[in-house]
């Protein structure tokens, strides 16, 4: 399936610990929480809230007994999971060159932001 970025809709995209954090976060059977999951799934059924099958293989390969994911992802499956193919692949590697060469994922500038910024924060108080 290729989404067709250039119509101006706008799709949100999530990754395993995404949903993993929403899932762990707002328990999907806790009454205080259904706006959100209703929230996102009609965002779903829009077609406005998607995720990749790299995505649904890492949550179907999860062994423990928490399986809640495994049976959501499957149920919207259908609107949700996007096929990864070549193009798609090869669309996503300027954007990970770009990310990388800006240094997010460098531990090492990471770490030096941090103390930078206690730096700062301990300068403040």
């Amino acid at each position: 399936m290729q989404l067709d970025f250039n119509q101006g809709n706008i799709i949100y995209v999530i990754d395993t610990s995404g949903l993993i954090m929403l899932e762990s976060t707002f328990k999907y059977d806790n009454p205080v929480f259904n706006a959100i999951w209703e929230e996102i799934e009609e965002l779903i059924k829009q077609g406005c809230f998607k995720t990749i099958d790299f995505v649904e293989d890492e949550i179907n390969s999860y062994e423990g007994k928490q399986d809640f994911l495994k049976k959501w992802v499957q149920k919207w499956k259908k609107n949700f999971v996007v096929p990864t193919d070549a193009a798609s692949i090869n669309a996503a590697i300027p954007i990970i060159n770009d990310e990388y060469k800006s240094g997010f994922f460098d531990a090492k500038k990471q770490a030096r932001r941090k103390r930078r910024s206690r730096s700062l924060f301990n300068c403040i108080l």
